[in-house]
């Protein structure tokens, strides 16, 4: 064997070990040692089966990689890997959703825009696609874009509470108030424990003057979560606004016992004390606040003013501290809730659902689900109320083939929120594979009430009747299924299953 035919054969030998290297830290969740030996690899520009392997399995390490960074918010290095995923495999295109979510969440506003856009050429009827295009809208000030995309969702689909807590958020933006407070309020119809929702909504009561209202909701939101500074803070503006200084006192040190370094609940007790003439008090928590922040030119000005208040006859106190109250006047404090950027927060049905067609196989989508099943339940030790969060942790489970678990997860979503249309048809899907078909049919029967056109749910309640032997029935359900699809194969051949079981039936 000649020199050249021992050295390409040495090359090819140390090509392959090292992409077999690169699998098996690949199937061990290795993404990172596995993404070098595929870079090594690819780098040798053979054209051995090795080489294109070695490309298709990179992008997907950095796409696992960039998902288990997307899931624990760490969005500059989610948006790193699914970039890298999509360099190695431009097929990736489901991936610009996510590259959108990220750019962003770390205010690319621009470029995420153009990002969703790419979704939305192929796919322009993705409902969730065109939500985040809207959220990103608003961020860049276009509030009339991101008010058209809402409401036309929503001509569609006005059972989406989500839908008209973003739409809300945009109008609040606007400053158009009292619609805003009607999209808040919409949004609490559909989903009564939506606490977002009914946060908002008090701050626009509190900025159109609706004080007892603003307050009404705060307090119940208090009582649910009690830890909730910010909340605590926001009773605090409410009450100063109704001359109840003392209260207002009160709960701003509420405030600051949750939460010691709390910035703006420090600044607005300062100003009461000195507005009441507590100036030790004023100088005392000071004190408290300016070692967290030693650089900050609020606290330096406050000093100075308070230091004047002490020098100055007490006939001009008064002046001095209308000066000091005045950047901290209701209105002034909430135009800063109205023009926040919004994050997009992760959802994990999402996540998992882009997976699930039929570009990826099963077994795809089932191991990026086991893979996001931590992060799920650390979120809801965080926000045990979210009742998203337990339908996207049953979706999860059922991935993962632990249908009775998925079960339980579906139906505490469901106890949250009743009215959480989507985790009831999930807990109606999940009962009859259980084979809990009673149960599944008492779920099916009240989605159905609300009139709601999705033809998967009436083709499930047609089973889950067939399954209960009421075959009149689910021949209807059935039939109801074809009207909405007609081209809905499974709806057909059950419908021929329910006839051979009626003709039975008749025949004995």
């Amino acid at each position: 064997m000649s020199f050249v035919n021992k050295l390409f054969g040495s090359q090819k030998t140390k090509i392959e070990q090292a992409y077999k290297e690169g699998i098996q830290f690949y199937n061990n969740n290795n993404f990172l040692e596995a993404i070098d030996k595929f870079k090594w690899v690819m780098s040798k520009k053979s054209l051995f089966l090795e080489n294109n392997l070695a490309r298709f399995y990179c992008s997907q390490a950095h796409r696992n990689i960039g998902i288990t960074k997307f899931v624990k918010a760490e969005y500059t290095e989610a948006l790193y890997h699914f970039n890298h995923a999509i360099k190695y495999n431009p097929n990736h295109t489901e991936l610009s959703y996510f590259i959108g979510i990220c750019l962003n969440n770390t205010g690319e506003f621009t470029q995420a825009i153009e990002s969703f856009s790419k979704l939305k050429e192929i796919d322009p009827d993705n409902i969730p696609n065109k939500l985040k295009m809207a959220i990103v809208f608003n961020n860049l000030g276009m509030w009339k874009n991101a008010e058209v995309i809402h409401r036309n969702i929503l001509e569609k689909n006005p059972h989406y509470a989500d839908v008209h807590f973003y739409l809300g958020l945009c109008l609040l933006s606007a400053t158009k108030l009292s619609e805003a407070a009607a999209s808040f309020k919409k949004a609490l119809d559909l989903n009564p424990n939506y606490i977002k929702a009914q946060l908002k909504l008090s701050i626009a009561q509190a900025a159109m003057g609706e004080y007892k209202s603003a307050f009404n909701n705060l307090e119940q939101i208090h009582s649910k979560f009690p830890g909730y500074a910010d909340v605590i803070y926001l009773i605090a503006i409410v009450k100063e606004e109704c001359n109840e200084t003392e209260q207002a006192i009160h709960w701003l040190l509420k405030a600051i016992e949750i939460n010691s370094c709390y910035k703006t609940a420090r600044i607005k007790l300062i100003t009461l004390y000195c507005k009441t003439g507590r100036i030790k008090d004023a100088e005392k928590q000071l004190k408290k606040i300016i070692p967290y922040y030693p650089n900050s030119k609020r606290f330096e000005i406050l000093k100075n003013i308070i230091f004047k208040i002490k020098q100055a006859p007490q006939e001009n106190l008064s002046s001095s501290i209308d000066m000091l109250l005045q950047k901290e006047q209701l209105r002034v404090q909430l135009i800063d809730e109205f023009h926040k950027n919004i994050d997009i927060m992760p959802n994990f049905s999402e996540t998992i659902e882009m997976f699930c067609g039929s570009k990826y196989s099963n077994e795809t989508a089932a191991g990026i689900s086991k893979m996001i099943l931590p992060f799920i339940s650390d979120h809801i030790k965080k926000h045990p109320t979210y009742p998203d969060i337990r339908n996207s942790l049953g979706t999860q489970l059922l991935l993962c083939k632990k249908n009775e678990e998925a079960e339980a997860a579906f139906a505490a979503a469901v106890e949250l929120n009743p009215d959480y249309m989507t985790a009831r048809i999930n807990l109606l899907k999940t009962l009859h594979k259980n084979g809990k078909n009673k149960e599944a049919l008492e779920h099916g029967q009240h989605v159905l009430k609300k009139r709601l056109r999705y033809p998967d749910v009436y083709y499930t309640v047609a089973r889950v009747l067939f399954a209960l032997k009421q075959y009149e029935e689910a021949l209807t359900y059935a039939e109801k299924t074809l009207e909405i699809k007609t081209d809905m194969k499974d709806a057909r051949l059950l419908i021929d299953r329910i006839h051979e079981k009626m003709d039975k039936k008749n025949l004995s």
